[in-house]
């Protein structure tokens, strides 16, 4: 039978089990079939605020869940990104700094954790994965209503001045977190030297 504290990790694996679901429902490219994606990464949304809060309520915070869950969000943002960055609906250049500020934050992590340290996510990450959600809702309401614009802005507008925004906070934050955290890249390389 499952148990309580085994809930969160089991949600973080259904949300991974839905990346590729969403991602093919994407290429598909179909109206009905785009809607039910979008509303698959609403619900992987939903399950992520479900199993982080009881995680907290019962105490049910695990290593392996403060280590997979931050990991299952950066596949599901990316991967959708990716997806609309080959269908010409979101720009690449923006994808690949947002994949090479997400390795350079996991390798920070690996760091503190070969030290002992599991560092969890944090209101700045949570905070830059709410624009990613955004940024994403809004790629869905172009592909699925066919739309050129919205609010008298083109597409084209919208997903750069969003990927700026996004691009600007996700490094200021990476940066912030780089510096609260830097001791552990001193640690360990004084520990390899």
């Amino acid at each position: 039978m499952l148990k309580m504290h085994q809930l969160p990790n089991l949600l973080t694996f259904l949300r991974l089990l839905l990346v590729p679901i969403i991602i093919f429902l994407i290429y598909t490219n179909e109206y009905y079939l785009l809607v039910i994606s979008s509303v698959l990464f609403v619900l992987a949304i939903l399950l992520d605020i479900f199993d982080g809060y009881i995680a907290r309520k019962y105490n049910a915070i695990t290593k392996s869940g403060t280590v997979f869950d931050p990991i299952v969000d950066k596949i599901l943002m990316l991967s959708v990104l990716f997806v609309f960055t080959e269908m010409h609906a979101f720009p690449m250049w923006i994808c690949l700094l947002l994949l090479a500020r997400e390795f350079f934050v996991t390798g920070i992590r690996q760091l503190a954790s070969d030290s002992g340290k599991i560092l969890g996510n944090n209101r700045m990450g949570k905070f830059k994965f709410v624009f990613q959600i955004a940024i994403v809702l809004v790629n869905f309401y172009f592909l699925i209503e066919r739309k050129d614009a919205l609010f008298g802005m083109s597409q084209n507008v919208w997903f750069n001045t969003l990927g700026v925004v996004n691009i600007f906070i996700a490094y200021v934050f990476a940066i912030i977190f780089m510096k609260k955290n830097i001791h552990f890249m001193k640690i360990n390389d004084k520990s390899h030297s």
